[in-house]
């Protein structure tokens, strides 16, 4: 009996060791952050942007080539894969494509809200990655709306 209290001790001892030294998982065994569906976009800019329902329904489409490109860009394998400022300009220039393609159906107040909403996504993301247990990218980065051209 004093034997098998010893060695369920020793187990639970060894379980408990094993668990508390698991490191968390690296920024390549994460993956990129997820794209948001252009429903779960769009849901966002109906409440922020009040949007009318003609409006919800000529962005769906926009929304949803936005998410597809992103997807693209963020999904090519490893080796595929371009440099971070290859990477961060085509990020930026996807982000000008989809502005221009809203602006075509959103009043200047609501891109200037849609911008808003832009730069508070980069700070969240931004502190995202502050927050990771092995910190930003290449000591950090750039990041918010694209810059105006």
């Amino acid at each position: 009996m004093k034997r098998h209290l010893t060695l369920l001790a020793l187990t639970a001892l060894f379980l408990v060791a094993a668990c508390s030294s698991h490191e968390p998982p690296s920024r390549e065994e994460m993956g990129p952050p997820p794209v948001p569906t252009a429903e779960e976009r769009l849901v966002v800019l109906e409440k922020r942007l009040n949007l009318t329902p003609e409006q919800s329904k000529a962005i769906k489409p926009i929304l949803a080539e936005e998410c597809e490109r992103k997807s693209a860009l963020m999904d090519k394998p490893g080796e595929d894969r371009k440099s971070p400022e290859e990477m961060r300009k085509e990020r930026e220039n996807l982000e000008w494509d989809i502005c221009l393609k809203l602006s075509a159906h959103l009043t200047e107040d609501q891109m200037f809200q849609y911008s808003k909403l832009l730069e508070e996504e980069a700070k969240a993301m931004e502190k995202q990655k502050q927050d990771r247990p092995d910190g930003p990218p290449n000591g950090g980065g750039k990041s918010g709306p694209p810059p105006r051209r």
